[in-house]
This record gives C-alpha cells, sequence and structure tokens, in this order.
C-alpha cells in the first residue's frame, strides 16, 4: 500500500475535533475567568464587556442545533436588571431580574444567524447595548447527489452539504462487494465545488460494470452537532475501468520567511493542493535560476513521499527561487503556476550600526539621535536605543532628554530583514552640571532674579519644578532652562534687553504691566516699552522654545514681543515648539523703519484663543513661519504693508501651517483684505484633533490632518516634548486653564 498523508487544508475539521474534545473544559474555564473577573471588580460603571452564547451541549460559540442556547454575560458594576431581544429595538421586550448567566429560547422563525441584544441598569441608568451571534443551524446534513459520484477504479468522491465532524475517518464509509475504503481526504477550497463539502475516498480496486452501494455512516455529524439525513446516507453507482489522468493543483506555495528574507540556509515552506481526480501522495521542490523556461520537472528530479515541511537553500547570498510540482497517486503531475512558486532573498551579512559621535550637552537639553549613517547590504528592519537611564525607544530617530547631570552610554541596536543582528554601536553622552541652580533642595537660589543678577555672561541656569512669582530682566547671554515646562512656572513677565537668551521650558503667566519696563541705550533715554507680554525682547536674537504661555485672559496681553529699534543690527530669534493660548497676539514682531530686519525662525508652535496668531507689524520682518497650527482666534497671520516683491518674498517664507476656525487666516492690513494661502506651500485649513485641549494636551491624534503635513513630513504643532510631570497624568492648574 502506498505512504498517504492528510493534507494541511483541513483546518477546520480538525479544529472542531479538538474543540468538542475539550468543550467541557472550555466552558468551565470561561465561568471560571468571569467568577473572578466578578469577585475582584470594583463598583463602577455600568459596563457589558460581552456577551457569549454557547450551545448547550457542545459548548460551542459559533455553532448550535437548539433554539434554546447558554448565556454568560461579562460586565462591570452593579446591574440589578436586565433587557433581552432578537432586536435592536428591544421591541416587545420587558426588563427582568439580572443574572449573570441564564437560558435564553430564541424564536422559531427560519434563518441561521441569530442575534441577541443586551442591556443592563441599576440604580443610576443603563449600560450600553451588546450583541452577539451564533449560527442556529437545525436543518440535517445529506450527501449531495449532484456532486457525489464514482471517478475511477479506486476514487470515489463524497459531496456532503456541509462539514462534518469526524468526516475523514475511513470507518464512517463502507462498500458493497468487497470494496475497502483505504484512506478519505478532505478537499480544500479550490476544488470546484461552491459550497458543498468533499471527501475524496481512495478504494481498493473496483471491477468494471460491476454496481456498488456506498453508505455513510448515519453517526456523522455536522458542526452543530445534526446528525445526517438518514434518508440520504448512501448512493450506487457502476464501475468502470476508467484511469485517472487530471492532473492534481499546488493551491498555495509558500517559503514561511514572511519578511522575504532570511539569514539562514534551511528554511520552512508550506505546500497546498488539491486533486480532483486522486490523492496526492508526492511532492517535489526545486530552487531554479530562471522561471521563463522552467514548465514541468526535469529528468531525474525526485518525488518524495513526505510533504516536505523545509528546504535547504544553495550557497552563496541573493535571491532564491523555489518552484513545488505535486504529484498524484495516478503519477499525474502538477503544471507550473503563479502560486506553486515563491522565492526569498538569502542574507547573511549583518549590517552596520552607526551612532554618530560622543555628545556634550546641558541638562535638560533635548537630544536628537540619528541612525540614518547605519546600513546593511539589503534593509535595516529595526533600530532600538538603549538611553542608559532605564529609557528606551526605537526608530531611525529619536529624541531624549536626561534628568540629572552625567556621563550616560547610549547604545544603538540595529536589525536586518533577514534577521541579522543585533549589531551595536555605541556613543558617550555627557551632561554638564548647571552653572546655577534654583529652586532646588542644595539650589544656590530660591529666586529666578538673583540668579540672573549673579550670572555671568554664557551661564546655564537651571530651575527646579516650582511656582516663581516674579518678573524677570535678562541682559546678558545666559541659557535660562526649566526642569519641565509644565511644572516650572514664573507668574510673571520676562524681559530680554540686547542680549541673545535662551528661554526653554517654562510656563510663564503673563500679567498686564504697569509700563515700568524702560530701555536706554546710545540712541534711547529711557524710552518705555511697557511690560504687557510675556516675553518682550528688544534687539535680540533670543530663544524661546518648549514654553507654554498664557496671558490669563483672551486678548489681555501679548505672547512673545520681538523689537529690532532704530539702527540696530539685523537680528535672527528662533520661537520654537511652544504653546501660546489666550493673549491679544502671540507673537508679535517689530522692526522700525531704521532698524534692521528681523529673519529667524517660528515653527512648530501651537497658538490656540489668541485674538491675532502672528503680527509682522512693519517692513523689515520677514521670519520663516512654518509648521505652525493657528486656531480658534480672529486672524491667523497678519502682515502689515504692501510692498511687491517684499510681500512676495513673505508669503514665500510662510509655509506649511494649519490655520482652523479663524475667520481671517492670512490677513494683508494695508490692503484690508485676505491672502490667499490655503492649499499654497503646504498650508492647510483642517481640525488640528488634538488630545485634550482641557487638560493641557495640544498633541495631535493619529487620525489627525496634521499628521505628517509638516516640511519634514513630520507634524505641525509643537513637537512632542519629554515631560516627567506629563508621564505621571499631570494636568494643568486651574489658573491656566
Amino acid at each position: 500500500m502506498k505512504s498517504l498523508r492528510y493534507i494541511d487544508i483541513d483546518m477546520l475539521l480538525s479544529a472542531y475535533k479538538i474543540m468538542r474534545r475539550r468543550a467541557l473544559f472550555l466552558i468551565s474555564l470561561v465561568l471560571i475567568n468571569l467568577l473572578y473577573a466578578v469577585v475582584t471588580s470594583t463598583a463602577g460603571e455600568l459596563t457589558i464587556n460581552k456577551i457569549i452564547l454557547c450551545d448547550k451541549d457542545s459548548g460551542s460559540q459559533s455553532y448550535t442545533n437548539s433554539y434554546t442556547i447558554d448565556v454568560i454575560i461579562d460586565y462591570n458594576g452593579t446591574p440589578s436588571d436586565m433587557l433581552l431581544s432578537e432586536n435592536a429595538d428591544f421591541d416587545s421586550s420587558r426588563w427582568i431580574l439580572f443574572s449573570k448567566s441564564f437560558t435564553f429560547s430564541f424564536s422559531t422563525l427560519e434563518g441561521q444567524a441569530r442575534t441577541l441584544y443586551c442591556k443592563l441598569r441599576d440604580a443610576s441608568g443603563e449600560s450600553n447595548i451588546a450583541k452577539n451571534t451564533i449560527c442556529l443551524d437545525v436543518q440535517p446534513p445529506a450527501l449531495s447527489p449532484v456532486y457525489t459520484r464514482f471517478i475511477n477504479a479506486t476514487h470515489v468522491e463524497v459531496c456532503i452539504g456541509e462539514p462534518m465532524i469526524d468526516g475523514d475517518n475511513i470507518s464512517n464509509y463502507s462498500i458493497t462487494g468487497g470494496i475497502e475504503v483505504i484512506f478519505v481526504q478532505s478537499l480544500p477550497v479550490g476544488s470546484g465545488h461552491a459550497y458543498e463539502h468533499s471527501y475524496m475516498l481512495l478504494t481498493t480496486p473496483h471491477t468494471a460494470g460491476m454496481q456498488y452501494v456506498l453508505t455513510v455512516s448515519d453517526q456523522l455529524r455536522d458542526l452543530a452537532g445534526n446528525p445526517i439525513d438518514p434518508g440520504n446516507v448512501a448512493f450506487s453507482y457502476i464501475a468502470s475501468g476508467e484511469s485517472d489522468t487530471t492532473p492534481p493543483k499546488v493551491e498555495r506555495f509558500v517559503i514561511a520567511q514572511g519578511s522575504g528574507y532570511t539569514n539562514k540556509h534551511v528554511v520552512d515552506v508550506s505546500i497546498m493542493d488539491s486533486d480532483k481526480g486522486g490523492i496526492v501522495d508526492r511532492w517535489l521542490i526545486r530552487e531554479v535560476d530562471s522561471l521563463s523556461p522552467l514548465s514541468v520537472p526535469l529528468e531525474g528530479d525526485l518525488f518524495i513521499t513526505e510533504r516536505p515541511r523545509t528546504f535547504t537553500l544553495s550557497e552563496g547570498e541573493g535571491r532564491k527561487i523555489l518552484v513545488a510540482w505535486v504529484m498524484d497517486d495516478s503519477g499525474n503531475v502538477s503544471s507550473l503556476s503563479r502560486r506553486s512558486r515563491d522565492s526569498v532573498i538569502l542574507d547573511m551579512t549583518p549590517p552596520v550600526a552607526d551612532v554618530g559621535g560622543d555628545k556634550n550637552v546641558k541638562l535638560g537639553d533635548i537630544i536628537t539621535f540619528d541612525a540614518s549613517l547605519s546600513s546593511d547590504n539589503y534593509n535595516i528592519s529595526k533600530y532600538t536605543w538603549d538611553f542608559g537611564d532605564d529609557w528606551a525607544d526605537e526608530g531611525i530617530t529619536t529624541i531624549h532628554k536626561y534628568k540629572s547631570p552625567g556621563t550616560y552610554e547610549v547604545t544603538l541596536s540595529v536589525y536586518d530583514s533577514a534577521g541579522n543582528g543585533p549589531v551595536l554601536d555605541r556613543v558617550h553622552v555627557y551632561v554638564d552640571e548647571p552653572d546655577i541652580e534654583v529652586g532646588g533642595s542644595n539650589s544656590d537660589f530660591g529666586r529666578i532674579s538673583d540668579a540672573i543678577e549673579t550670572a555671568e555672561y554664557g551661564s546655564f541656569i537651571y530651575v527646579y519644578t516650582g511656582s516663581y512669582s516674579e518678573n524677570l530682566r535678562i541682559d546678558k547671554g545666559i541659557i535660562l532652562r526649566g526642569e519641565d515646562s509644565l511644572t516650572t512656572v514664573i507668574e510673571g513677565n520676562i524681559y530680554v534687553e540686547e542680549t541673545n537668551a535662551v528661554i526653554d521650558g517654562f510656563t510663564i503667566l503673563s500679567e498686564e504691566g504697569d509700563d515700568s519696563w524702560v530701555f536706554t541705550n546710545e540712541y534711547y533715554d529711557k524710552l518705555t516699552l511697557g511690560s504687557s507680554a510675556a516675553v518682550t525682547a528688544v534687539n535680540s536674537s533670543v530663544i524661546v522654545r518648549n514654553c507654554i504661555i498664557s496671558s490669563g485672559g483672551f486678548g489681555r496681553t501679548d505672547g512673545i514681543r520681538v523689537l529690532n529699534l532704530y539702527q540696530n543690527r539685523a537680528i535672527s530669534p528662533l520661537i520654537t515648539d511652544n504653546i501660546i493660548k489666550g493673549t491679544s497676539c502671540g507673537i508679535f514682531y517689530f522692526s522700525q523703519s531704521s532698524g534692521g530686519e528681523i529673519s529667524g525662525s517660528i515653527k512648530n508652535n501651537t497658538l490656540c484663543g489668541n485674538e491675532n496668531g502672528i503680527i509682522l507689524r512693519m517692513r523689515k520682518e520677514c521670519p520663516e513661519i512654518k509648521n505652525n497650527i493657528i486656531s480658534e482666534g480672529t486672524r491667523g497671520i497678519v502682515i502689515v504693508y504692501e510692498e511687491g516683491s517684499l510681500l512676495d518674498e513673505r508669503k514665500a517664507r510662510i509655509h506649511h501651517n494649519n490655520i482652523w476656525e479663524t475667520p481671517s487666516p492670512y490677513w494683508l492690513d494695508a490692503s484690508d483684505a485676505e491672502i490667499p494661502m490655503t492649499g499654497i506651500h503646504g498650508n492647510i485649513a483642517e481640525e488640528p484633533l488634538f488630545v485634550d485641549t482641557s487638560g493641557g494636551n495640544y498633541t495631535l491624534l493619529p487620525e489627525s490632518y496634521c499628521t505628517g503635513a509638516a516640511d519634514d513630513y513630520r507634524d505641525p504643532g509643537r513637537a512632542p516634548v519629554f515631560s516627567a510631570a506629563a508621564d505621571a497624568g499631570y494636568k494643568q492648574p486651574a489658573f491656566f486653564t
């Protein structure tokens, strides 16, 4: 007798056998889990997590042959009543006493898919509506006389209206006249039958011209548990001397390495096949150089008698093309098709990791790490980062912020698509201690203004979390950095005078000033500038970043003012990654007609609820304005003075912004008219879809139109900023929101 094996496709019946043998165990497990959930849950909002419908006998959650089923409810809360219905509107249903497990009887209407709807109620109200569906099948299966047929001297095909439990067991089939059934094969999808389930019987040889009767056991049951129709369990046929000339098919051949790459010579393979006229019992896989001249196996190719699970690739890296054929028990061989071939790239060369050079940074710096100099002969599929401080990340680029000074070893690990790796590269990051500390337990000062007065040019002042009620005057080039922009709060205004200072990582709650700020230089003697802005910078290429700025009320003060006065040189301020809300003007630039140009960048800011978003007040303000989100104001970007080429230059430097729900997005004040900028240079006008503005979270939901809309294909608005407070679920104080 030939060595025969089952084919892989018949997974449905195999899975159901396992399910049936373990049905009681599964039901018990479900009930135990539900009881555990009930015991350990705490009172809360009344919610139905799911309802489970089960056949009373088999425990199947997919099929039942009974109108009465078991129902289990998985829920949160303490319900008192429940409502059940086969209709979504609960028509004619009445509330009944709640029970977490019970039986339910469907109506006797025809139809297989039966849905049960459920909701609960308690003293405070009703829960959500949950539903589930089970297939109600009460029809007994039967042989299909159209397709049940004798094929040749050794093969009979039996078609049953649906899959059967133990349908491939030879003991369920008998043939008169001493013909023995020696093998049963379940035919896969693609065998040519639209809805029947076929079983191919391999028998001992028939005698041509003789009549035989094939009988199926009346113990066969469908997946719902219905026994086969006892009146349709047999059919008769006349044997013929015909041989099997129908070739089998390779339905699907797959090299199991799903990425298309491997770093091993031995790969897993899977062949799914079928044969209408016989039984597949021989398999062949060959590695070929090209598909074009290949149509049949070559002379000397050896078919094997066991379904192959692996294949050994030839030596040498590169693409390997594999082709599969199958042979049936009559010697018919499949033909080459798209489904019978697959390929994989053998890549045993590891990638090269390159993290760049060592970095010297200051405490609180947001550091960008870039692995784009890493390389591979094909492609790198994964980059992982260990920052040396119990934090990790993934991606070709990433950002990180250290919370303590010291030396950190950053490790980059790269993997390629073939699984080569990890290949490591390391870099050291030296995080400098601040020159002056404010507000901490062992700090130098308790007030920021005292630290600024003591600081020398170039000093790094680090301010720990806390609330600081003071106005600040900065007249020397320093770095002023808060520990965390959510929790390091300055209640007052900052004035920067003729110096290139850095202000980084604060919440600044601006107050209406008393015009106490006066400016004196060789051209001005005690010029009153006022203090009605969170940050006012005069003749300064100031950097303001990672700050949260609010005036405490719509239109009361400005957010950031940059002034370039008489005879001063050109300046290039950087205003980036800030949130500015509730001001008269979020960002205001003024270059006196006799002063120098204001260029620089206004980028990746989020400006919400400001009367004006950005104003360029005179002729010489021409910063690059990009990747900002401006929403819920009166005017978005305002340009004053209409001067031909200068206006065109200004417009060209306004790009990839999103202005939404603002009546005048781009406004030319001199002509009292809007400038058509939406749809030009990447500017859009869509709802940003912030995560939670009421909680101070202005990051974007994944479905936002802003996602990927910046000029570097990232997101406009305030870029993600590391925040210990945000990690801890911190909410903005009431005076900010």
